[in-house]
């Protein structure tokens, strides 16, 4: 995608990913791709979405399942990171 965002890792549920993605020049809503590995296992997902709808290009069970349990709309397309820790 021609605009990276900053990688995180997300866990939950006894699962982990080290999520990568990006958005089309145009925004968020033009595209987004996400690449999500599972460091354990080596096992990727990868999926896209644009105006046409999304695709996943590799499936990952574990993985799609995490991605849309940390996602405020449960959706891999909307994957986030978690929030930050608040200050003390």
């Amino acid at each position: 995608m021609a605009v990276e965002q900053a990688s995180w890792m997300l866990q939950g549920g006894g699962a982990q990913a080290l999520v990568f993605a990006g958005c089309a020049q145009e925004g968020c809503a033009a595209g987004r791709g996400i690449v999500a590995i599972d460091p354990s296992t080596g096992s990727a997902f990868v999926g896209v979405r644009d105006a046409a709808g999304s695709t996943q290009l590799r499936a990952e069970p574990r993985v799609e399942t995490l991605l849309e349990l940390m996602s405020p709309a449960r959706s891999w397309e909307n994957a986030q990171p978690p929030p930050a820790p608040a200050a003390p």
